[in-house]
């Protein structure tokens, strides 16, 4: 599914600085309408944060280390997952993370990325799982 239109796909991998702090915008607006059990608007703030993050991993303009793209990619797609579980849909939240598993084991294999760091793509999500918890929790 697409979230991100074409301009605003453009305008991300133009700009660099507000690539970032528009998945921080998407995360947080996802988890405010979370909270708030507006699950259709989350579904759509967190699938545009895990595309905004998806295209920053894989654009060389962009200048973010590899890893903290993955980061947000693995947050983005941990939050969509719980928001399609609750809006009934959880044959679709597998689908997601058996996807977001490939698209790590894919960069590792172009040597794009390194998971030995981090052992095998499983262990990079379990990773950024705790990145999150530790770093991210306002």
């Amino acid at each position: 599914m697409k979230f991100l239109c074409s301009r605003h796909t453009q305008a991300i991998q133009s700009n660099p600085v507000k690539a970032g702090l528009y998945w921080q915008k998407l995360i947080d607006s996802g988890e405010h309408n979370l909270k708030q059990g507006n699950y259709y608007k989350a579904h759509q703030c967190l699938g545009g944060a895990s595309e905004v993050a998806s295209l920053m991993l894989k654009s060389q303009v962009l200048r973010w280390n590899k890893y903290s793209c993955i980061d947000m990619l693995v947050i983005a797609c941990r939050k969509l997952q719980q928001t399609l579980s609750l809006l009934g849909y959880p044959t679709e939240a597998t689908a997601l993370e058996e996807e977001l598993i490939l698209q790590l084991e894919n960069l590792s294999t172009n040597h794009q990325i390194n998971v030995g760091l981090r052992t095998d793509a499983k262990t990079a999500i379990e990773y950024s799982e705790l990145y999150e918890e530790r770093v991210l929790v306002h």
